[in-house]
């Protein structure tokens, strides 16, 4: 028997430490999936949904060991998720759908426009947007008893789709023909970006109120960051030959990664974006979560026309996670 001092030890342990890699833990999905959220380490969110094509919600949790199916009672494909509080976990979807995920319960809504996005803060309150593509908009407000304030804009002719806040003082808004609106606890004001109203933004996330970007396409990849003053166009030679980006999450130390189709994969800070499409999976992606060094993208078969089949995928980047379905 081998005994070995506590410094060989710890010096053995730490060499076997996996190095953190892309991987693909579930590259076969029976439905796309369109969002995650990173609620801990042990508490991960995946929805999506069958876009047209017959089936239920997709809706996963991972929980550190394996991925919970849960059945939360809806055909509306999610495409967003995100925490309200510390007690409540939100999707939004097709038909006005809003549900609180941890009791399967659907909030009652006042539209049946599709809600494209969703951003809770710690307060609770929740800030949910969506529309008819090329026709109208919805942004309503609550606290997840159904109650709600609309606080569309007056002649709103195209959809918003994505939300995220630092505080309820503090929420930002994108959508179609490069919209960028901002709430700062008073009013709801729209900010010029310069972008043509070809531009769309699909998404907006940050770390805090002077760290935040918004990116999107479609034919060009747009990638805009706020330093907490101004908004400007990141001009990185990475971004000059690519597509349009969907998704954007920021971690804590201020990385940011962004997803896009064909699998595009972007990790950095403006200036010093690395491309790390070549791993894992070239699938459309269209959301991203990083939290503590940790990603998940999501994605799959979203843009093609019903009926038909989709697929979904939920590429990694960190140390090893699980395959198994429950």
């Amino acid at each position: 028997m081998i005994r070995l001092a506590p410094a060989s030890l710890l010096a053995l342990l730490v060499g076997c430490t996996p190095t953190p890699h892309w991987s693909l833990p579930l590259s076969s999905l029976d439905r796309a999936a369109l969002s995650v959220y990173q609620a801990s380490a042990k508490e991960t969110w995946v929805v999506g949904g069958a876009l047209g094509s017959g089936g239920g919600a997709l809706a996963l949790e991972y929980d550190g060991d394996a991925w919970n199916r849960f059945d939360v009672g809806t055909d509306a494909t999610l495409w967003w998720v995100t925490q309200a509080g510390l007690l409540h976990r939100y999707a939004v979807g097709e038909r006005g759908t809003v549900i609180e995920l941890l009791s399967r319960a659907t909030v009652p809504t006042p539209t049946t426009s599709t809600l494209y996005g969703v951003w809770g803060s710690e307060q609770g309150t929740l800030w949910v947007v969506g529309g008819e593509p090329d026709l109208s908009g919805v942004i309503l407000v609550g606290n997840g008893d159904g109650s709600w304030t609309d606080m569309t804009p007056p002649g709103a002719t195209g959809a918003f789709f994505k939300v995220w806040g630092s505080s309820d003082s503090d929420v930002w808004i994108c959508g179609q023909a490069g919209a960028l609106l901002h709430w700062d606890g008073q009013a709801l004001t729209s900010v010029d970006t310069g972008l043509s109203r070809s531009v769309s933004l699909f998404t907006v996330a940050g770390r805090d109120r002077q760290d935040i970007y918004a990116v999107g396409g479609p034919a060009q990849a747009i990638a805009l960051h706020y330093d907490g003053t101004s908004w400007s166009q990141l001009g990185d030679s990475v971004f000059a030959n690519l597509s349009g980006l969907n998704g954007v999450s920021v971690d804590s130390d201020g990385t940011a990664v962004m997803v896009g189709f064909g699998g595009t994969k972007l990790r950095g800070r403006p200036g010093a974006f690395v491309d790390e499409t070549a791993f894992a999976t070239h699938d459309d992606l269209h959301a991203v979560s990083v939290a503590g060094g940790e990603v998940f993208a999501v994605g799959g078969d979203y843009l093609s026309p019903a009926p038909t089949p989709r697929t979904g995928v939920v590429a990694h980047f960190g140390g090893d996670v699980s395959s198994t379905i429950k």
